[in-house]
């Protein structure tokens, strides 16, 4: 329990002396090196990590699981009404409202940036070194896990795309879903296979 208190004290504290301005710095833009760099307290930077990368969940720049798109529910309210019964007594009636809107910024980009990491950390760092500082550092500053995530396509991440498809590296670590570069240049790849494959057996 002692333990549980302590976490939650900390967190509290961290929360209070820069979550506020670690969020403000996240929606701008900012990597996570230089959101730690502008803090006023000396802060762990895997503590940094962590906050930018909740914040960027929590307002769907980053999806753990493949966004839906076109409408969606996003926000709900809780309202009680004050009503009135025969005698003039006076009651509470809870109203749930929902407002629904179109995603903002519907595009994402598939990313599989912790996958490659956790797989190959060679092959990582090359495709890191093949990207401007700060692409190299938004990348690299970000607590990616060993899984596909969806980036929406803002901030640095569609200039990466570019950079990464003109390398031809596109299609293993960061794609525009259906995007119709990958698959051409996929099927092309499998079409001279087949006819490599054919030409031997000849």
């Amino acid at each position: 329990m002692d333990k549980e208190f302590q976490q939650a004290l900390s967190d509290f504290t961290f929360d209070v002396a820069g979550g506020g301005a670690i969020r403000h710095l996240t929606d701008l833009g900012y990597t996570v090196k230089q959101i730690r760099e502008r803090l006023d307290f000396p802060t762990p930077y895997a503590r940094v990590q962590e906050a930018v990368w909740k914040r960027l969940v929590e307002t769907r720049v980053i999806c753990l699981e493949e966004p839906s798109y076109g409408f969606t529910a996003s926000d709900v309210r809780v309202n009680y009404i004050r009503e009135y019964d025969s005698y003039g007594r006076a009651s509470f009636r809870r109203v749930t409202e929902t407002d629904t809107r179109r995603e903002t910024g519907g595009e994402y980009l598939v990313c599989e940036f912790g996958v490659l990491r956790s797989r190959d950390e060679g092959k990582y760092r090359k495709i890191l070194a093949l990207l401007e500082e700060r692409q190299a550092e938004y990348i690299d500053g970000l607590p990616w896990p060993p899984a596909r995530v969806w980036h929406r396509a803002e901030r640095y991440l569609p200039e990466i795309e570019r950079r990464l498809r003109a390398a031809g590296m596109d299609q293993e670590i960061c794609w525009q879903q259906g995007n119709s570069f990958a698959s051409e240049t996929k099927r092309s790849l499998q079409e001279d296979a087949l006819a490599d494959k054919i030409k031997k057996w000849n």
